[in-house]
């Protein structure tokens, strides 16, 4: 631009380059921006509908976790966390390894616990780095998938995957990743335990974060119970141990176990009533209503767009480019995520914010077009040729 400017008198010189090079596909290979994810939906029907504790759940593997086994040799678990969706409480399995086999027994041990869900969520197996996390084994791998397949059939079990690469939309399950690791490593810090307790910690953790209030305390009303995950479990458990003098002889006769099943219907409908007054009207104060993106372009996402597909543990010069190939939208029609074809013909979900328009499209695809009849063009005939007379000539 300085070397323009030297022989020319441009107008407006700095707009028209930035014009140019907004066009650029070089430099937006390099400078781009994904586009805008839109603003944040509603709660899902889930997680503001009463229904049975951990009937819709979501599930999240976490780890691994070193112990010290028997022989004094340096060991890993994993954490099996398992949320209700309504009720926020949790349910954590130690896994021994990542086989499918331990995994079944684990979601079993939970079953026998918990009873058996409706709905689960779980993270997209491409959300984890080089495909070493047990989920990635677990879900995608093609015979360990069919074992569950045929596990969730027989359990009447419904599996959702959210999109790859948005652990945003587990959150629900997310947060509460957060809540054990902090509290783990606050407990334990760097020393190794045995794997039996490993087994108590871990049942400790859940009873603590079960016990977490998740409406807000009301100071000037001492009377106000705080609602807990475990109200909802065992109404008005405690985690103080029992005094060791207390003794009852009050028998329990046919009457009295039903006037105590009624005590405790009523005490856990008025937590029920609290979750409906104070909890989700809690959750109704949102103060996040868009995802956060530093930089981003107005551009709507459509079918055929050439992107650059971003990936965070990739330099951006090694992204791959796409074409897009379907717009995922929701009920409401708006657009989230989409399908993206490779160049080496792989298709991919991505949420849109991991797309990084060029703004150009690539032309649809080669449909070979039914061959026209050839017109027949006049055969050139040619006047046959006469046979060459020999003539004599008289001197």
């Amino acid at each position: 631009m300085a070397h323009l400017r030297t022989r020319y008198l441009i107008p407006s010189i700095y707009r028209t380059v930035g014009k140019f090079l907004r066009t650029c596909v070089v430099c937006k290979k390099v400078n781009g921006r994904a586009y805008r994810y839109p603003d944040m939906p509603s709660l899902p029907k889930e997680r503001v509908t009463r229904s049975r504790p951990f009937q819709k759940v979501g599930l999240d593997y976490l780890g691994p976790l070193y112990y010290r086994d028997t022989g004094g040799i340096k060991s890993k678990v994993w954490i099996c966390l398992i949320t209700c969706m309504a009720t926020r409480a949790v349910h954590f399995e130690v896994v021994n390894s990542n086989s499918t086999q331990d995994f079944l027994l684990a979601f079993r041990r939970f079953l026998a616990r918990r009873g058996t869900p409706d709905l689960v969520y779980s993270d997209n197996a491409t959300t984890f780095h080089a495909g070493e996390d047990a989920l990635n084994k677990l879900f995608f791998e093609p015979r360990s998938w069919k074992r569950i397949q045929e596990f969730s059939t027989i359990h009447k079990i419904t599996w959702k995957f959210i999109t790859p690469v948005s652990p945003w939309k587990g959150g629900f399950y997310e947060r509460l990743v957060a809540l054990f690791k902090s509290a783990f490593s606050k407990a334990i810090g760097s020393q190794l335990l045995t794997l039996e307790q490993m087994h108590t910690v871990v049942v400790e953790i859940e009873a603590v974060i079960n016990s977490r209030p998740i409406t807000p305390y009301r100071e000037k009303d001492p009377s106000f119970h705080v609602l807990r995950p475990c109200d909802f479990i065992s109404p008005e458990v405690t985690l103080q141990l029992p005094p060791g003098a207390h003794t009852s002889d009050i028998g329990f006769d046919g009457h009295r176990l039903t006037e105590w099943y009624k005590d405790t219907t009523e005490v856990l409908n008025c937590f029920w009533n609290i979750w409906y007054s104070e909890y989700l009207s809690a959750l109704a104060q949102r103060h996040q209503r868009r995802l956060r993106q530093s930089q981003y372009t107005l551009t709507h996402p459509s079918v055929n767009d050439v992107v650059i597909i971003g990936d965070d543990n990739m330099p951006r010069g090694q992204w791959r480019l796409g074409i897009v190939i379907k717009l995922l939208s929701n009920k409401k029609g708006v657009v989230r995520s989409a399908e993206v074809r490779t160049s080496r013909g792989k298709s991919l979900t991505r949420s849109i914010t991991h797309l990084y328009p060029l703004e150009i499209s690539a032309q649809n695809d080669y449909t070979p077009q039914p061959k026209s009849k050839k017109s027949l063009s006049p055969t050139r005939v040619q006047p046959p040729r006469k046979v060459k007379r020999t003539r004599s000539y008289s001197r």
